[in-house]
């Protein structure tokens, strides 16, 4: 079924993990994306515990490598928490952004909750 999925166009790709996970969660999505044909990495900031201003600032450092690094804008693919992230990343930076993919992701507009 894999086989049938429709490629990719080589585009930089942002994966980052949920709650309490870390990279080796997402290692099997990372590895079909690649299989695809994306440029798929990891965030590499260990797991996913806490978010601060430093936190922020270092995901944002990886959404600028992969963008410098592809030439191109990237896709942020997020589960959970790490969808999110994603969003805010997209926020804080649209320009650098080109899609982002939150996988069950408690995202609502009302932010009494």
């Amino acid at each position: 079924l894999l086989r049938m999925l429709p490629k990719g166009d080589g585009h930089g790709v942002l994966v980052l993990p949920g709650f309490l996970a870390g990279d080796t969660s997402t290692l099997p999505l990372r590895g079909v994306l690649r299989d695809l044909g994306y440029d798929a990495v990891g965030w590499n900031l260990g797991r996913n515990v806490h978010v601060d201003d430093a936190r922020v600032d270092a995901m944002m450092d990886c959404v600028d490598a992969l963008y410098a690094r592809t030439g191109g804008k990237v896709s942020i693919v997020g589960w959970s928490l790490g969808g999110v992230f994603a969003r805010e990343l997209a926020k804080q930076a649209p320009e650098k952004v080109r899609l982002v993919i939150s996988l069950g992701s408690p995202i609502s507009d009302d932010r009494r909750y």
